[in-house]
């Protein structure tokens, strides 16, 4: 709990010039202050700060508790991504214009990514056709997650190759399965 306290503020104070002496004498002259004794309350003490002036020093104020800090939730760790494995199916020469090998990146139980870094591509003719059919092979793969996929019309070799060398891949993920 925090108390705040005002006081208002003080006439000016005049003072009058005087020599060491002089003050010397007032303040031996002076009458003790009796101390005072506090007396027991309900209500808890509220310290008073004095107002501070050029000529005292004040006295330095007690160190304060701090308030006790509710304990922290505890936080449940983030449930760990499973990580991405790739599998690289072996080549697989479906016909006479070269080699198709096919590669699938799996996360956690599905295929996420299924491309072919190989393909027959050393002639004009094989560079038209696979420039379209290996895109639409790798989509499909990722829709059916396996290698049950069509064959694309006009690129019958690669689509063979595609999907044997696919399920080289599949059958790395899942041995026996």
């Amino acid at each position: 709990m925090l108390l705040q306290y005002r006081t208002p503020p003080l006439p000016p104070v005049r003072r009058a010039i005087a020599t060491p002496a002089a003050t010397a004498r007032v303040l031996a002259a002076a009458p003790p202050r009796p101390k005072s004794t506090p007396k027991p309350s309900a209500r808890p003490a509220v310290t008073r700060r004095p107002i501070a002036s050029p000529a005292r020093k004040l006295a330095t104020p007690p160190p304060r508790t701090p308030a006790p800090t509710p304990p922290r939730p505890r936080r449940t760790p983030a449930p760990t991504a499973a990580p991405s494995r790739t599998y690289t199916g072996i080549p697989a020469a479906a016909c006479n214009y070269g080699d198709v090998v096919v590669q699938i990146t799996v996360k956690g139980n599905r295929i996420t990514v299924a491309e072919a870094p190989t393909y027959p591509q050393d002639r004009r003719q094989s560079q038209q056709i696979n420039q379209d059919a290996i895109p639409q092979l790798d989509q499909e793969t990722i829709q059916a997650q396996s290698s049950n996929i069509d064959t694309v019309s006009g690129a019958t070799c690669t689509s063979d190759g595609y999907r044997g060398s696919l399920q080289s891949a599949i059958d790395q993920w899942k041995p026996g399965g």
